[in-house]
């Protein structure tokens, strides 16, 4: 069998990412906002994220787009007030790749199905020069034998066609190939509906409908007993 694996919130940390990077950049920018506490600011955040980052999966924004609307949409400015906008989102960025960080359970598990001589795979939506940045400063880059990311390649999940151009690159059949995510609309659907083995990582014990034959996992290095 085959490994391919989501990049955010399955190898990355991305939700502690954000805690570091958001209450550094509120603390920044609070007086755009000073009516507005820390726990008030950091629910909106996470709504803004979700809205805008579906509108570009979507193919209705590019990335540069979604990230300036979720700026202007969480600090409440107007379309004139591009400049900060431009700041705060060179700022965001300083703060954000400091924090990039893998949960504790990925090079253990990488380098075990490595071992294995087992192929192995990344499949992440996102823009191709900061998903490559993750996976460098990450040092898990010289585990993959292929990288596909949505912006290098024109789909993104949960399109079939990403899967499918992922499997092709590693020289196996949809059917050969496990794929592990976090996320069940993109990740778990996706790939079932492209004929792989979906295997959901669910780190937080969450309670939710999967596809049929769906695996379920809290640990990555839960694979390898599969």
């Amino acid at each position: 069998m085959k490994y391919l694996f989501d990049l955010d919130n399955t190898l990355l940390d991305e939700d502690n990412a954000r805690e570091s990077y958001l209450i550094q950049v509120f603390q920044q920018y609070q007086y755009l906002i000073p009516a507005i506490s820390y726990i008030e600011f950091k629910k909106h955040w996470s709504e803004v994220i979700e809205k805008y980052y579906d509108m570009y999966v979507a193919g209705k924004l590019t990335f540069h787009e979604q990230r300036q609307y979720r700026i202007k949409d969480a600090f409440g400015l107007s379309p004139h007030n591009l400049p900060i906008v431009n700041e705060i989102i060179i700022n965001f960025d300083a703060h954000y790749q400091n924090a990039w960080r893998c949960f504790d359970d990925v090079i253990p598990t990488l380098t075990s199905v490595k071992k294995n001589d087992s192929k192995i795979g990344l499949i992440t939506n996102g823009e191709s020069s900061q998903q490559r940045a993750k996976i460098t400063k990450t040092e898990i880059a010289s585990y993959f034998d292929i990288v596909v990311i949505s912006s290098e390649v024109g789909c993104s999940k949960p399109s079939k066609k990403i899967f499918e151009i992922a499997c092709s690159k590693l020289n196996a059949h949809e059917s050969e190939c496990y794929f592990i995510g976090d996320r069940i609309d993109l990740d778990i659907e996706g790939s079932y509906k492209a004929g792989m083995q979906p295997i959901w990582l669910n780190r937080k014990g969450e309670s939710k409908k999967v596809p049929a034959n769906t695996i379920i996992i809290s640990n990555l290095t839960e694979i390898l007993r599969k």
